[in-house]
């Protein structure tokens, strides 16, 4: 089983993020892994103060930073704005919020002198409570790898290596430059 910092989930975190603690603390093929939930950000890269809902460590595959939502419904329209559950419409992007979380521990850690050259450090949203894969159109604000749902809570362990697996295999590509 993971070894999940802190040891328990507030009573007042959203039910996604509790359903999730809960099933990454209980499952047996978390062994080695270290989750950190609701994880301070005291140098956020836009905000004066942020959290990562979830970041997951799983050796010898990488770092993964969730979002975790929790609504019942999700829609994200062409002019950018998110209508998430029954909260009024916003412009801040689920995707966005785990990016700048992740952004903001790789510096914090390259910081503190940590290589992470060989590490895939990665973020994704987690729609806990719904189907967002269906949901969502296709956008250039994300990759569907970095699409969990409903559907990836049946194995959370299997969810996060997948997310892992693919994202190593996005950062491997070769890119285009200009230079």
């Amino acid at each position: 089983m993971a070894r999940m910092m802190p040891p328990f989930c507030s009573a007042e975190a959203p039910p996604g993020e509790v359903a999730l603690f809960e099933e990454l603390a209980a499952s047996p093929r978390t062994d080695g892994w270290i989750v950190l939930h609701s994880l301070g950000i005291a140098n956020h890269e836009r905000l004066i103060e942020g959290e990562a809902d979830f970041v997951v460590l799983v050796p010898e595959h990488g770092v993964l930073v969730l979002e975790v939502k929790s609504h019942l419904s999700i829609e994200r329209f062409d002019n950018g704005l998110w209508k998430l559950g029954q909260q009024a419409l916003t412009s801040r992007s689920p995707f966005k919020q785990a990016s700048e979380a992740m952004y903001s521990i790789i510096r914090y850690l390259g910081s503190r002198g940590e290589q992470l050259r060989t590490t895939p450090v990665l973020s994704a949203v987690w729609f806990t409570h719904t189907r967002a894969k269906g949901a969502l159109p296709k956008s250039p604000e994300w990759q569907d790898w970095q699409v969990l749902d409903l559907e990836d809570m049946r194995s959370v362990d299997r969810s996060v290596l997948k997310v892992l697996a693919l994202g190593a295999k996005h950062l491997a590509k070769p890119r285009d430059s200009d230079t």
